[in-house]
């Protein structure tokens, strides 16, 4: 079976890590693939990656301070009190930080003398703390700026620098060589005249150029791309997971290939995972079309799955649904709520991923079949021992359902209604 990593987050769909990290696995050899996890809490993920069997995460935004508390045990790399990375070892989970050497990195790499540098840091949060802690390290002065003082002041007195209001931002940088902000925000955060040319500017968010960003580049200022320091704390990441190291460039190249915006959202997973049901909701809230491809099947044949799997048997089922996913070429804003063995054929596969986003719903065995007791219109589910034939599909399947979607999302312990806003806010 094949290993999985994951990257939690909210949100989470802007991440550049699986395109890296799946690269690299690729380059490397090993049977392995990393996913989106889309969750709501640190708990919740680390459930679903028991069900997953799940060997290490990525951290990012809001979890990583979460994460620190709820790790077994914590690398000393960890100790300034944020996690990026966690790793399952002999049935415990241990957690480290790679954004410190990322940072350092991203920055030294592009020239930065942190030793005796004049810095800011904008946030307060796990990310704006490693980084503080990393120009700390290596003989930087550093100030943390930050909405809320009362933050600021606190991962201050932990790592032993200044700290400040950011409405006093302007005074700050008149004194400073590098700025690097770990603020979530495409608004402008920081006065114009306050960015002189002289000032190395870093943004962690690399999802678009923000403000700040284009604000430093028309100063005259020079910019460093976050994408470096995810580059880094991912080649770091890497190692722990794998024990192995891996060209930089293998993983690089992948973080700067382009990818295509889809517009549609297609819903893979198990039978009784929630699809149809979500499939819907999201289409009331969003107005998108519905195309629901077992339903079309139906329509077309003139006759339900049930009696085609019973008439036809399921390769003339299979035929069938590869066709009418054909329908879906070229067509936009549309939800597409697949049936459980839709990604069984590679061209099906091959057709969703070009199309759409696609979300995975997952349910473990055991949900499937407490959903699955009274429900006879399976005809996969109607073997005399249950609980067997949902262990033999998942088995079967498990592999093909990792390699295709975009993100993941648990459906256990959740409404529709939150499960499709959370789909509909990571697509957009």
């Amino acid at each position: 079976m094949i290993d999985i990593y994951a990257i939690i987050g909210d949100p989470i769909s802007h991440s550049k890590s699986p395109q890296m990290h799946n690269a690299a696995f690729e380059k490397s050899g090993i049977n392995a693939i990393y996913v989106r996890l889309a969750t709501d809490s640190v708990i919740s993920a680390l459930r679903t990656a028991k069900e997953l069997n799940i060997k290490g995460f990525n951290i990012t935004s809001p979890f990583k301070e979460g994460m620190c508390r709820a790790v077994d045990e914590l690398d000393d790399s960890a100790k300034i009190g944020a996690v990026n990375t966690a790793i399952k070892k002999k049935g415990k989970w241990i957690g480290y930080n790679t954004d410190v050497y990322g940072a350092q990195m991203a920055l030294e790499s592009n020239g930065v003398k942190l030793e005796g540098a004049k810095t800011c840091v904008l946030g307060a949060g796990g990310a704006a703390k490693a980084v503080a802690y990393a120009m700390l390290s290596k003989g930087a002065w550093v100030t943390i700026a930050n909405r809320t003082l009362e933050k600021a002041e606190k991962i201050a007195k932990e790592l032993g620098c200044g700290y400040c209001k950011l409405d006093e931002i302007g005074s700050i940088l008149e004194n400073c060589n590098v700025l690097v902000s770990c603020i979530s925000t495409d608004d402008a955060i920081v006065p114009k005249e306050a960015l002189k040319k002289e000032l190395m500017v870093m943004d962690a968010n690399y999802k678009e150029k923000s403000a700040l960003v284009k604000d430093a580049e028309n100063a005259g200022c020079r910019v460093i791309s976050g994408e470096e320091w995810l580059l880094y704390q991912g080649v770091k990441a890497f190692e722990l997971f794998t024990g192995k190291t891996i060209p930089i460039d293998v993983m690089k190249n992948a973080i700067l290939a382009d990818t295509k915006s889809k517009h549609n959202i297609s819903l893979i997973g198990f039978m009784l995972s929630g699809k149809t049901t979500i499939a819907k909701q999201m289409s009331e809230m969003s107005r998108m079309q519905l195309f629901a491809v077992d339903n079309e099947i139906e329509k077309s044949a003139g006759i339900e799955i049930s009696e085609i799997f019973k008439t036809k048997g399921e390769c003339e089922f299979r035929k069938m649904e590869s066709e009418t996913l054909k329908q879906i070429v070229g067509v936009d804003g549309t939800i597409i709520d697949c049936g459980g063995g839709i990604i069984l054929d590679d061209e099906n596969i091959k057709i969703l991923k070009q199309n759409s986003f696609v979300v995975l719903l997952w349910a473990d065995a055991r949900t499937v079949l407490q959903r699955a007791r009274n429900d006879k219109s399976r005809p996969l589910l109607l073997a005399d021992d249950r609980k067997a034939s949902i262990k033999e599909i998942f088995e079967q399947r498990f592999d093909r359902y990792m390699r295709v979607p975009d993100i993941i999302i648990n459906t256990s312990g959740k409404t529709p209604e939150q499960i499709a806003g959370r789909i509909l806010d990571e697509a957009h």
